[in-house]
């Protein structure tokens, strides 16, 4: 199949695409459920060192106990060492100490072995209040960054992350790290919060949680955001219309 054949066959099938209403980032939400994935606290009482090592089948990591509701920020990418999933391990684990309320939940799968294996996970183990979760179907995902507190990336670098887009259309804060990539989504105090640092990252995690205005319009204007630029009509359209540009500039050049 030589690439006009191609170009032709894409063209009619993006002309077949039938209109809808919803956005190009697609989500589905599941019944899943964030305690489905938290250890049970064997011991209950608040002012306890001890923590619990006895996480549901699957999950790495561990928490100290706590009666009150948990506050769950969540990571969701492959693991790999673009993504520095290791960048607020210890910011999280001294947190959780100080607040066993706060957990850093992490979730994907293992897209480089020896790095997850060798370094990653013997970390999480050794950081009460981290637990990461080596992959789950994409509707499970999107069920719990729904009732997570926030979502966190903390990529050295990105394209367009699209765990962030899932966040914002799905109605939940983003809190990702300052580089090129993200800050073409997240635009800081409006569409979502950007930090370079672990402190950084903390004092805009205090700020959201105690400000319950700004995550009112930081999930708004988020969700704005994605409606208007992330259209997957909008996008059929820009895709339809470069793949034509192509065609004609191909038969113009044969003639």
């Amino acid at each position: 199949m030589n690439l006009v054949v191609l170009v032709h066959l894409l063209v009619n099938f993006y002309h077949s695409l039938p209109e809808r209403e919803s956005f190009s980032v697609q989500t589905s939400i599941s019944r899943a459920q964030l305690e489905d994935f938290l250890p049970s606290p064997l011991i209950l009482s608040s002012n306890s060192n001890s923590h619990n090592n006895y996480a549901p089948s699957g999950v790495v990591g561990s928490l100290n106990p706590c009666q009150e509701k948990r506050i769950v920020f969540i990571f969701v990418g492959g693991i790999r060492v673009v993504k520095n999933p290791l960048f607020l391990v210890s910011a999280f684990q001294e947190w959780h100490q100080k607040d066993p309320r706060v957990i850093y939940l992490m979730v994907g799968p293992r897209l480089e072995k020896k790095f997850s294996c060798d370094v990653f996970e013997p970390a999480v183990v050794r950081s009460p209040g981290v637990l990461y979760v080596p992959g789950l179907p994409i509707s499970d995902v999107h069920s719990l960054v729904t009732h997570s507190t926030a979502l966190v990336n903390t990529s050295e670098s990105e394209g367009m992350c699209l765990a962030l887009l899932e966040a914002m259309q799905l109605g939940t804060p983003v809190l990702a790290r300052d580089v090129p990539g993200n800050r073409a989504i997240v635009h800081d105090m409006h569409t979502g919060l950007l930090f370079d640092s672990p402190e950084n990252f903390l004092e805009k995690a205090m700020l959201l949680l105690e400000t319950p205005q700004l995550r009112a319009s930081i999930t708004t204007e988020a969700k704005t955001y994605v409606e208007k630029h992330h259209n997957i009509n909008s996008e059929k359209q820009e895709y339809l219309q470069l793949l034509e540009e192509c065609l004609h500039d191909f038969h113009r050049d044969r003639q």
